[in-house]
């Protein structure tokens, strides 16, 4: 009888060790949304900010570049243009004026903290970035 018990004891605990070593079930977690990374301009810093644009005959533009993807300049010739850019890469600036058509510019930085703005269409064509601390 003391066999018996032993081994139905023996057994008991076998059965309890099988439901034991089932592996737990995961908990299902929620993966962080992820987050867009802020257009980096060529100096290292956001694409966003005010700067001051030198064209080759010389007319200047205030240009404030904006978060949401908008910009406003204001040239020394009296013109003001709104529209929308994009920086798919620092140094890779397009621009489209609202009623225009876009205009890619490709960026180097010069030794005095500048950089020249070469456009992608016509390469004779360039100007002069300087960002504009606030």
């Amino acid at each position: 009888m003391k066999k018996m018990t032993t081994i139905v004891a023996v057994l008991a605990l076998a059965a309890c060790n099988d439901t034991a070593s089932e592996p737990p079930v995961a908990e299902e977690t929620m993966a962080p949304e992820p987050v867009e990374a802020a257009a980096m301009a060529i100096d290292g810093n956001p694409s966003a900010g005010k700067y001051k644009v030198t064209a080759g005959d010389g007319t200047t533009y205030d240009y404030d570049v904006r978060d949401d993807g908008t910009y406003t300049a204001v040239g020394s010739d009296g013109s003001d243009v709104t529209g929308t850019w994009t920086e798919a890469t620092p140094g890779a600036w397009c621009e489209t004026p609202e009623g225009g058509e876009e205009a890619c510019y490709t960026e180097t930085v010069n030794e005095d903290g500048t950089w020249t703005a070469t456009s992608n269409a016509d390469p004779e064509r360039t100007a002069i970035v300087a960002r504009v601390e606030s």
